[in-house]
């Protein structure tokens, strides 16, 4: 079992592509943690999944849940940086508190994690961090200001905490999904679903478990010399 022995930190850990990474890390031996802003009954039936209430977006908060991590397991080797919110609007239609509260969920998050995450990994002289980006951080996309170049971020952030923390052991990596069935999809309509069916050539949406087969392979020690990368899990929309 590849992640035998190691915890594991998800953001975002009862969305749909959280909750596939949660489960799938969980199945392969982690101890993992799945935070999520919502406070809901634990959606998750494995005894070596845990749920922590955590808002993203306020460092304090990293702080609190890091160190609940270290309190209970004494490291953190694994963090998959997957929280975030989606909001369609062009440029000139988007308001300032969209833009902000955007950026603080898909952008400030993840550097917040990154920084804290980092701090007990580079003292155990190893760890992987995954960021979820998205197929709109590669090429620009209508209607879709916020969210695609808060992604962007993500993956510009994801190549420089890369090289910084490299010399540490800490390897930085980011997932670029495509268009993925997840409940999101149901504000399409048939119209515009065809439409985004027809751009993907698999001729398909991928999974949240292919989503998070990906993050399982970064985040393992199969990928052991691999930072500072983008894997898409695209079906091939960004090829």
């Amino acid at each position: 079992m590849p992640f035998e022995s190691k915890i594991a930190m998800v953001t975002g850990g009862t969305g749909a592509i959280g909750r596939a990474c949660v489960e799938l890390l969980a199945e392969r031996g982690a101890r993992v943690f799945a935070t999520d802003i919502l406070e809901e009954p634990s959606p998750f039936e494995n005894s070596s999944i845990s749920q922590l209430r955590h808002d993203v977006s306020e460092a304090q908060e990293w702080d609190r849940v890091v160190e609940t991590i270290l309190d209970k397991c004494g490291r953190l080797d694994v963090l998959v940086n997957n929280a975030a919110i989606f909001h369609m609007t062009s440029l000139q239609d988007t308001l300032v508190d969209d833009m902000d509260a955007t950026y603080a969920a898909n952008q400030r998050a993840v550097y917040l994690g990154m920084k804290t995450a980092a701090e007990p990994m580079i003292a155990a002289g190893k760890g992987a961090i995954v960021n979820i980006a998205s197929a709109a951080a590669l090429r620009g996309y209508p209607v879709m200001f916020p969210y695609g170049t808060s992604k962007w971020h993500v993956r510009g952030m994801t190549k420089y905490a890369a090289i910084d923390l490299a010399r540490s052991g800490v390897r930085v990596n980011s997932i670029v999904p495509g268009v993925i069935d997840t409940p999101a999809q149901a504000n399409n309509s048939p119209e515009a679903f065809e439409q985004m069916l027809a751009s993907i050539p698999f001729g398909r949406m991928g999974t949240a478990r292919e989503v998070a087969n990906a993050v399982a392979f970064l985040a393992s020690d199969e990928a052991s010399y691999i930072t500072g990368a983008e894997l898409s899990v695209c079906g091939g929309i960004t090829a």
